[in-house]
């Protein structure tokens, strides 16, 4: 699995990178260890970098999962999402619809910049990473911001 899960160097941040395609389900899970990452620092605002990642699942399969299959309660309430997709990518739409109909701050940007801003953060503070450095086999722990 290419993703990462990082915290941002002045801790106010937790950045998560995916870099392959993610069904509502893989992206579900992606989202609650980068949570519980956040909680466990008493941060509440999230940086998910989805670009170069589609959305694989069609949109009755996306229906489905968000009102059968999401557990409530899964994801921080207090937190504050940014999902940065590639200009140009739908592919994520419904899930930032689903998160916000059940009452969840998520909100997609195809601009660093503007979901820097969104999120209060200035982006050069974010721990991007490239495609190379998010390698992570399943299970395995999240890099520290020290291997940033």
């Amino acid at each position: 699995m290419a993703y990462s899960i990082a915290i941002s160097p002045k801790k106010d941040c937790v950045v998560l990178t995916i870099r392959e395609p993610v069904t509502a389900a893989s992206m579900l899970r992606h989202n609650q260890e980068a949570h519980l990452a956040g909680i466990q620092q008493g941060i509440s605002r999230y940086l998910v970098d989805l670009r170069g990642c589609r959305n694989t699942d069609s949109l009755t399969h996306n229906l489905r999962f968000a009102i059968s299959e999401m557990p409530a309660g899964t994801l921080d309430p207090k937190a504050r999402v940014a999902l940065l997709v590639d200009r140009g990518d739908r592919s994520h739409d419904f899930i930032e619809a689903a998160c916000q109909s059940v009452g969840l701050d998520v909100s997609l940007f195809d601009d660093l910049v503007r979901a820097g801003k969104h999120l209060g953060i200035e982006p050069h503070q974010f721990p991007l990473l490239t495609p190379a450095d998010v390698t992570l086999a399943a299970g395995a722990p999240p890099p520290s911001a020290a291997h940033l």
